[in-house]
């Protein structure tokens, strides 16, 4: 569940998400509390439904009615999972998710709560108590989460940002890419927000173009600074040296024309596009904020300066600008260390293990044993351990599976191992079901996806 769909980088990083999920083990629909709309309708994820809340305000009388009208979609489709992005989204569906009963509940934090009043903390306070789980994309944030919240520190986890290295790798090297007499280009990639200080880039840009005549400027992203940011760059006179794109759908490219990328927020956790700045081979100077620290050693692979303070980030783009051997040395080191640390595994794999685990099912691509038994042989069969439940996991009362084979008239009794699950106590009751036997192997499928579920305690309605 989000807010609403734009080309922001916590909305486009939940997009990958979804349409990265194993469909055999998860089953997602996509959430979103706004009025539909086509340009977000244009940004769905592939192979998912999709439902739109149409809330435009949460102090409005009609907010009782879509909380309603949520919880009874969350009920009718038996959803076993709500994970909330976004604020909005947060402080909307985790209310709802736990008065409807959903089983578990997830919300994403990627910031450090720079939008947070008294009340956002309280409330913050509150659901700390109520989700299961907490993912964060870094350090700072797994930290604020636990510290401004109080948020138990074994429900915070990392999950980092997902980027696909491979779109970047074309990119030539800085050194390799300037033709002779081509304006030098310095960039930043940001929704036009406050908390991104498009502002202070724009001052910084002043003060290098003064002393630099062959450079221009590029802010790419849209928001609700472009206005005042028109006007800010004709009362500098700088009309002709910034350009303001608008949004940009090849990002790649864009970063390919640059000769310095800039992330000048107020306030960050781990944001995307520094990644993706790195990723591109680009020098970088950033503020200090949020999780820059975490992946830029100043004078090694970037640039640090303090938030808000366009004097210091003039400085650091024109030492940059001024030394070519240095801007490459850096831009070597970032796209290496991005490289080296954030080429992981599939983040839809690691996201997917985190589910299972906050199901109380470790590994749902171990196996266990199963002793089957058709009154005329026994023996050992290994099935996989996707086992799940309707209802709370760790309750072994509530246990529940589907069944992939041919079920006969007679059905023989099959008594799975001792623990279904790591932390699963497991009860003669709950362990015991009647499976068909098929060439002596029987599957479990995780019947929070499958809804064609049997009820162990009734052979009947499983032979049937």
């Amino acid at each position: 569940m989000i807010d609403d769909l734009t080309r922001a980088g916590v909305e486009t990083q939940l997009v990958k998400l979804i349409n990265k999920l194993d469909r055999s083990k998860i089953e997602p629909c996509l959430c979103l509390l706004a009025r539909r709309s086509e340009f977000a309708a244009s940004l769905l994820p592939e192979d998912c439904p999709s439902h739109w809340l149409g809330v435009t305000s949460m102090r409005r009388p009609s907010v009782v009615g879509h909380a309603w009208r949520l919880a009874r979609f969350l009920r009718r489709e038996k959803i076993d999972v709500l994970h909330v992005d976004l604020p909005g989204s947060t402080l909307f569906g985790i209310p709802v998710g736990w008065l409807a009963r959903v089983p578990y509940l997830i919300r994403t934090r990627r910031d450090l709560g720079y939008w947070m009043n008294w009340k956002d903390r309280w409330a913050g306070r509150v659901y700390s108590h109520l989700v299961d789980l907490t993912i964060t994309n870094c350090r700072v944030c797994q930290q604020s989460v636990i510290e401004v919240e109080g948020a138990r520190p074994e429900s915070v986890v990392i999950l980092e940002n997902d980027i696909d290295l491979a779109k970047f790798r074309d990119i030539p090297t800085l050194a390799a890419q300037k033709p002779a007499g081509r304006p030098r280009v310095v960039g930043m990639v940001a929704n036009l927000r406050p908390v991104k200080a498009p502002e202070v880039f724009v001052e910084a840009a002043r003060r290098v173009a003064d002393r630099h005549d062959d450079v221009v400027f590029r802010i790419a992203g849209e928001g609700s600074l472009r206005g005042p940011l028109e006007q800010q760059i004709r009362d500098l006179g700088l009309s002709g040296r910034i350009e303001l794109p608008g949004h940009v759908v090849d990002v790649p490219c864009f970063l390919s024309e640059l000769d310095v990328a800039v992330l000048c927020s107020d306030s960050e956790g781990l944001a995307n596009v520094l990644l993706e700045y790195m990723a591109a081979g680009r020098p970088v100077v950033a503020t200090r904020v949020g999780g820059a620290e975490e992946v830029i050693d100043d004078g090694v692979n970037g640039f640090l300066v303090p938030a808000h303070d366009p004097a210091a980030l003039a400085e650091a783009i024109e030492r940059l600008l001024s030394d070519s051997d240095l801007a490459a040395r850096l831009a070597a080191a970032a796209r290496s260390r991005v490289e080296e640390e954030y080429d992981a595994p599939n983040i839809a794999q690691r996201f997917e293990s985190l589910v299972f685990r906050m199901m109380g099912i470790p590994d749902a691509a171990q196996t266990f044993e199963a002793t089957v038994t058709d009154g005329c042989r026994a023996g050992q069969v290994t099935v996989p351990r996707q086992v799940s439940y309707r209802g709370d996991p760790r309750d072994s009362t509530s246990a529940r599976h589907s069944v992939e084979g041919v079920l006969p008239d007679q059905a023989p009794q099959a008594s799975v191992g001792p623990s279904l699950a790591e932390g699963t106590k497991s009860t003669t009751g709950a362990a015991h079901a009647a499976f068909g036997h098929q060439e002596d192997c029987y599957r479990f499928v995780p019947d929070r996806l499958k809804r064609d579920t049997v009820d162990d305690d009734d052979p009947t309605e499983l032979a049937s």
